[in-house]
Order: structure tokens, then sequence, then C-alpha cells
């Protein structure tokens, strides 16, 4: 079943490359024009709709037929907390993630007016997450504190079909150079009232290509 999806998802471009062929649209049967806006979705290989590019929420603006604006926004966070207080020195846990990632990009089509439009873009990333983590009971409580701030350079390139003149459909993939600052604090307090702190700063560089994603974009 794995390499049956994996097959259907190599296959795709191929199927639309050809059905664009066979229908030969006319020009200007999209809606690549300036003030055009679209949000985008993914289409993951059981072909369910998710967010595109990593991101709950991917618009895009164009600023003439060749050129647009995309932005894409990540919000992620969870809380936990589980109490014990049947059990001796009543134990307690708690749990808090947050992550914001965000991106802006610069779009530009190589020739809006062909069939198989192809585009490239590139622009920056941000991303901030805090996470915190606490174990205590009547004896001894641990906290740790994880706090990540990023910055990323981001490029792609794809190409776009339009099945309507309000709807394509494009396959991307691009890659992402970034660099990520973390700060992770652990705490320890004992019971008798003594303290134990231990700080640790950590920088990673890392250059990565993303996987191949299939979309689909609704313009209005």
């Amino acid at each position: 079943m794995i390499y049956s999806n994996k097959f259907i998802y190599l296959l795709m471009p191929l199927v639309f490359l050809f059905s664009a062929n066979l229908m030969a649209q006319d020009d200007k049967k999209h809606s690549l024009e300036d003030e055009a806006k679209a949000l985008q979705f993914r289409i993951n290989n059981n072909f369910t709709l998710g967010s595109f590019n990593g991101a709950n929420f991917s618009y895009k603006r164009h600023t003439a037929d060749d050129k647009a604006h995309r932005i894409g926004l990540t919000l992620a966070t969870s809380s936990l907390n589980r109490e014990f207080p049947d059990r001796a020195n009543n134990p307690e846990t708690e749990a808090f993630n947050f992550l914001l990632d965000g991106s802006f990009t610069w779009m530009n089509y190589v020739d809006p007016d062909a069939v198989i439009k192809l585009y490239y873009g590139y622009g920056p990333g941000l991303r901030f997450g805090y996470d915190k983590d606490f174990n205590g009971d009547d004896n001894v409580e641990n906290t740790d504190k994880d706090r990540i701030l990023g910055i990323a350079a981001l490029g792609y390139a794809g190409v776009e079909w339009f099945f309507h003149p309000s709807v394509s459909i494009h396959a991307e993939y691009g890659a992402a150079l970034r660099l990520d600052f973390e700060r992770q604090l652990q705490r320890q307090e004992l019971g008798t009232g003594n303290v134990n702190e231990d700080e640790v700063n950590t920088t990673i560089f890392s250059l990565a290509p993303t996987n191949v994603l299939f979309g689909i974009s609704v313009y209005f």
C-alpha cells in the first residue's frame, strides 16, 4: 500500500502535463492577474486536502500577471496538567508547548500565459517556539524551559496548471537555509530549599531540501 501511494504521487505530475496538452487551454484562461488572491491547500497522498507548505494558513496575492506575494503561517500549541492526589507525595505533571512559524516570499512566473506555468519564489522565514515541562511532588520540583528563535532563507520552484479559470493544481520543490537559537533552562528545587539551575545555549545551522508538495489553489 505504501509503494502504491508513492507511485501515484510520482505519477500525478505526468497526468497533469498529459491532460493539459489534451485540453489545449486558451490564453488567459486563468486567474494570474493583478490583484488576484488565492488560498492554497495541500493534496495528501490519500487525496485529502491539508495545510500547504506546512502552514495552517497559506495565502497568495498577485501584484502583476507574473508576480505575487505568498504568506504562510503555522500556529501549534498544547497544554497538559496531570495530578495524582491518591499517590504518595501528591505528584503533579504540567506541560505547555507553543510554536509560531511564518514565511513571506516573492513569487515570479516565467510565462503566465503558458499552459504549464513555471514559477519560482524566495523570501525569509521566522520561527518562535516555547516549551515548558514541570514534574514535581512534595520533595522535588523539576522545571525545564526551552525557547527557540529561528530565521530562515527559503527558496522553491514549481509548475502550475489551471483546470478551471479559478482553480489550479501545482507541484513544488524547495530548500531552506535555517539558523536557530535555542535557550534551555533546567531548574531543580528540593524540599530542603536548595535550588539547582543549569542553562544551555545552542546554535543550530542547517540546509535541507523540502519534500515535493502537490497542492491546489482557489482564486477569488
